[in-house]
């Protein structure tokens, strides 16, 4: 099957009116290039173009000493115009080579790659074709966000801190932007060198090769962020939602998730993501407003270059501790988008500070996000505990070590399932053998770090996260069948019924007999969630009858002696669901 990558753009979150979790199924073989809400929405001078430094709390830095090595972020997208005023100085050099003298210098075979590589189009012309400025803008405000930041933060000498990879990976004649040599320029990427590597875009799988590229990625210290997308649903994207990417959700002036950010157990983290004012492509001193995943992922990845220059040996996984750990919390979600959001909003600021990693650590802490990370590093006493409290509804919690260096000393780590250390032990790890991932089936967990010598270093970073409760499947999923009389319903008892619903039931009366549903309660979104009903056995059949909204529906008979009934619902405003008896009758003559 031909994979689509596209950018995640404001055309095809308008387009994409997702009734049910069904019409996903065509969506699901596409990649799509997070262009994060497409096209300029408005003059930059409409709005403060400063606000969404603000908003993501982006630091002043301002170093005096000029670092040795800038931190390289590749952004692997549609072409970055590298002769825009607020991007020129930022682009990357590629050491190997000694300029564009037709020669294959460094030994790659790519002839003068010295400033990144056309992946699509395999040439080293890394802007957007001339005669389509217009459509190729996405990479570009890309990098106008995190040179944005990196100004923000180093002022004058913001280049000799942060610098840009453009990897083009649309080529110039694509007649729609699927980003089809994604993965080709993350490989480009990682070959290069780079520190970051930023893909603003996703699609529904990746094959086993392209596992194997992200792998590599993962096993060279090379840190991939990943928009999770600008469909407005419950749904894996690809590569935000394999780990250990960092995805990124859009979130809104109020800290929510925007309605339009993709959202699931795999996002991250979230960031500002609306009328973000950014470099533009049609000219060298443009400027446009975008908003989108895409951009949210550009604040994330500017803010991972700002802790990987300021800490230079903090690993990638230290740079995603620090970034969950610091983000703010968000204003309280839907009971749906428990665990789903990520950790909370960018905090670039805290981040920076990163207390996990540089503080002196607390005896005694409370963690109320989705996910995060304890340090388990105890050299100044010998007792730490944390207590685990996620707010909302879920299954349970999961926790991954991660191990950042050599573990000395003498200790055991201890886990309660419960609020304190009066709970049930559920287990004891020596240091040095904690494995690398366990779960409890509980919604607060206690954990003791204890020392057997007065210094303790366990070299061990604990993530931690929620194992989400998936609400489109709590009261139905799938096809039942039925071949008795009775009653029939949503399953949601006194509740409101599952959002995103796709249920089936299969109803079968005896030969000669037709099938009489008469409804008792009925309470449903009017004009957007429905029971569908099909005489016989298929959505393929004829549909006899579609029901939607408040009201009591009429009483219904179907014509032959098998019913399909489908209920399909969306995310939002579930009603209190509904019941009908079933009865097996002669037909009317």
């Amino acid at each position: 099957m031909l994979a689509l990558y596209y950018l995640d753009t404001d055309k095809m979150s308008n387009w994409i009116q997702l009734k049910s979790r069904s019409c996903c199924v065509v969506l699901s073989a596409c990649l799509w290039l997070s262009l994060g809400h497409g096209a300029a929405l408005a003059s930059a001078d409409t709005v403060d173009s400063n606000l969404f430094l603000k908003l993501v709390s982006a630091p002043k830095i301002i170093n005096t000493k000029k670092k040795k090595t800038p931190v390289v972020i590749a952004i692997v997208d549609d072409g970055v115009r590298t002769d825009h005023q607020d991007i020129f100085n930022f682009i990357w050099q590629n050491p190997g080579e000694s300029g564009t003298n037709n020669v294959d210098d460094d030994g790659n075979g790519l002839i003068d790659d010295l400033h990144g590589w056309d992946v699509a189009d395999n040439n080293n012309d890394l802007g957007p074709p001339g005669e389509r400025l217009a459509e190729f803008y996405h990479g570009t405000r890309l990098a106008g966000i995190i040179t944005a930041v990196a100004r923000q933060a180093y002022a004058g000498q913001a280049a000799d801190y942060i610098r840009i990879m453009p990897v083009k990976a649309v080529s110039d004649q694509a007649e729609q932007l699927y980003v089809k040599a994604g993965f080709s320029g993350i490989q480009y990427a990682i070959n290069a060198g780079a520190d970051i590597i930023l893909c603003s875009w996703t699609i529904g799988h990746i094959s086993k090769a392209e596992e194997h590229i992200l792998v590599e990625a993962a096993e060279k210290g090379i840190l991939i962020i990943s928009s999770a997308g600008n469909i407005p649903q419950e749904m894996e994207q690809y590569p935000a939602a394999y780990s250990p990417v960092l995805a990124v959700a859009a979130a809104d002036i109020t800290g929510r998730k925007t309605k339009q950010s993709t959202y699931g157990q795999y996002v991250d983290l979230a960031a500002y993501g609306v009328d973000i004012s950014s470099a533009d492509s049609v000219s060298t001193s443009a400027y446009a407003l975008s908003s989108g995943s895409s951009y949210s992922a550009a604040l994330a990845a500017a803010a991972a270059a700002l802790i990987k220059s300021e800490h230079p040996g903090f690993s990638a996984t230290e740079i995603t501790a620090c970034l969950l750990n610091s983000a703010n919390p968000m204003p309280e979600q839907t009971r749906e988008l428990t665990g789903k959001v990520g950790a909370g909003t960018l905090n670039i600021a805290t981040a920076l500070k990163c207390d996990l990693l540089t503080g002196p650590g607390n005896r005694i802490e409370t963690l109320s996000k989705s996910k995060g990370f304890l340090n388990l590093k105890n050299n100044r006493r010998k007792r730490t505990t944390w207590s685990i409290q996620p707010a909302g509804e879920f299954k349970g919690i999961r926790f991954n070590a991660h191990q950042i260096n050599k573990t000395s000393g003498k200790g055991v780590l201890k886990v309660y399932a419960g609020a304190s250390d009066k709970a049930e032990l559920f287990a004891e790890y020596a240091i040095g053998n904690i494995p690398d991932t366990f779960y409890l089936p509980a919604d607060r967990v206690f954990v003791v770090l204890e020392g057997r010598r007065k210094k303790l270093d366990a070299g061990v970073l604990l993530e931690y996260e929620i194992e989400i409760i998936n609400f489109s499947t709590l009261y139905c999923s799938g096809q039942k069948k039925i071949i008795k009389q009775g009653s029939l319903d949503d399953g949601s008892g006194d509740n409101t019924y599952s959002p995103a619903s796709d249920c089936k039931w299969l109803i079968t009366a005896p030969k000669g007999k037709v099938i009489r549903l008469d409804f008792s309660e009925f309470d449903t979104e009017a004009k957007t969630d429905f029971i569908y009903f099909f005489d016989g056995t298929g959505t393929h059949a004829d549909i006899i009858g579609r029901f939607s909204g408040p009201e009591i529906p009429p009483e219904l008979t179907s014509w032959h002696n098998q019913l399909l009934v489908w209920f399909v619902t969306n995310g939002q405003l579930e009603g209190q669901g509904w019941r009908a008896n079933i009865h097996f009758v002669d037909p009317a003559k």
